[in-house]
């Protein structure tokens, strides 16, 4: 037996920075897929137009909506793909253990949240000026958040995706455990926006983020979404405690 006696949180970091490395890729991924939403942008996120008689006006709203959006949903499938076997089998090269891994993945799920939200966020800025210098767009009113509106949105994207990204693990850890859990929670999700559809009312997956999305306390939101991160999280280590022991 070795007398050296080995700290949790060295393995936790040592798993984190051999995860940067290898899984380096996925910000690389994200930011074709930010791109991909960025040029989608250009025809603009939104469109009004007004005439009388001879006069015509057409107004046209350029935002990184959807490159934030695009952004939400790699995070989420890469989350999923963090807990696939051959990439939870690499961390068994240290010395390691379940406990260690989640919190290695989550430290590298806000990572990657992190730099992704930063530069989803200035991709609206990007996106104005190609507007304005390239096309020669002519804005009529430009908002550019400063001091603190600006941190609050950054932040608050941050989390969003940070959100989905753990939403995304939780998934992917249920599905390794049960395969048909991959199945189950897209036909919820499809089944329960059908079905509101028809009856003409709000689903069940809608008002969940139509309560976050369009909550407009910034500290109820906080504690909102942070309730779900942690929830996703404590939930992912419970239920990757019925894996077999490898």
């Amino acid at each position: 037996m070795s007398l050296t006696t080995v700290k949790q949180s060295d393995i936790i970091l040592k798993q984190y920075k051999y995860k940067l490395n290898a899984f380096s890729n996925m910000f690389f991924t994200v930011f074709l897929v930010q791109v991909v939403g960025l040029l989608l942008s250009l025809n603009g996120t939104g469109m009004m137009g007004h005439g009388s008689g001879r006069l015509y006006v057409n107004v046209s709203y350029y935002s990184a909506d959807l490159v934030i959006v695009f952004t939400m949903l790699s995070i989420f499938i890469m989350s999923i793909m963090l807990t696939m076997r051959s990439n939870q089998n690499a961390d068994f090269s240290f010395i390691t253990n379940r406990a260690t891994t989640h919190f290695s993945n989550a430290l590298f799920i806000v990572t990657i949240s992190l730099t992704s939200g930063i530069t989803a966020i200035l991709s609206g800025y990007l996106l104005h000026s190609i507007m304005y210098y390239v096309v020669g767009v002519e804005f009529i009113h430009l908002q550019i958040g400063l001091g603190t509106e600006f941190i609050f949105g950054v932040v608050a994207t941050i989390l969003y995706i940070v959100m989905f990204g753990m939403m995304g693990y939780l998934i992917g850890t249920l599905a390794q455990i049960n395969k048909l859990f991959a199945v189950i929670v897209p036909i919820l999700f499809v089944g329960d926006l059908m079905v509101a559809s028809q009856n003409g009312r709000s689903g069940l997956v809608i008002q969940f983020f139509e309560a976050l999305f369009l909550e407009d306390s910034f500290p109820l939101f906080l504690l909102k979404n942070s309730i779900i991160i942690i929830f996703c999280f404590v939930m992912a280590i419970i239920s990757s405690n019925r894996l077999e022991v490898k």
